[in-house]
């Protein structure tokens, strides 16, 4: 009877343990996330920016058809995050 409520503890304890150190891992993972769509975010800002002073120098040294390429005007504008969000949100298959 003893050693059962030993053992029964033991389990208890061990469970406790692996419990905590999943919501650890699952709590650093959450972090990883966070921070790499921090880097994405940036990441695309500046691309944004610098095709943007791409087409700008594109139409100062004559090169309209660069400058006036319909794919990199769209590149080279601002991105709205709610709007890719909502878009990701909508092309998910729903739960």
């Amino acid at each position: 009877s003893l050693l059962g409520t030993l053992m029964a503890l033991e389990a208890i304890l061990l469970a406790s343990f692996i419990l905590m150190r999943q919501s650890r891992t699952s709590r650093r993972g959450e972090e990883r996330d966070h921070l790499m769509l921090q880097v994405l975010l940036l990441t695309e800002k500046e691309i944004t920016a610098v095709l943007s002073m791409d087409r700008q120098i594109a139409e100062r040294v004559g090169l309209q058809k660069v400058a006036n390429d319909v794919e990199i005007q769209q590149l080279s504008q601002h991105t709205s995050i709610d709007d890719v969000a909502q878009t990701i949100k909508e092309s998910l298959p729903s739960e």
